[in-house]
């Protein structure tokens, strides 16, 4: 069932996975088991908008697009977006 997901910026990202976060340093693949619920980058919190549309043991390319972090099949142009989610007012 993995996924090699491949981190596309330079900075890293850190994958929010049930068993334990994931960093994924820039430029870096890892093997995940789990989609991530939400992806943390530049100190900022990327949730999980949807499903995970990805069938087991594909490719996947994370990118920051501006606002949100899409997450793509290169080989299908299926996407998976992560909407910024701002933290909680005081």
């Amino acid at each position: 069932m993995p996924w090699n997901f491949t981190n596309q910026q330079l900075d890293p990202m850190i994958l929010s996975i049930a068993a334990a976060p994931i960093t994924v340093a820039g430029g870096a693949t890892v093997a995940i088991n789990q989609a991530p619920a939400s992806i943390r980058y530049h100190n900022l919190n990327y949730a999980l908008v949807g499903l995970w549309p990805f069938p087991d043991n594909q490719n996947v390319n994370a990118n920051y697009a501006g606002q949100n972090i899409s997450v793509t099949n290169p080989q299908t142009g299926v996407t998976a977006i992560y909407h910024y989610q701002a933290p909680p007012a005081n």
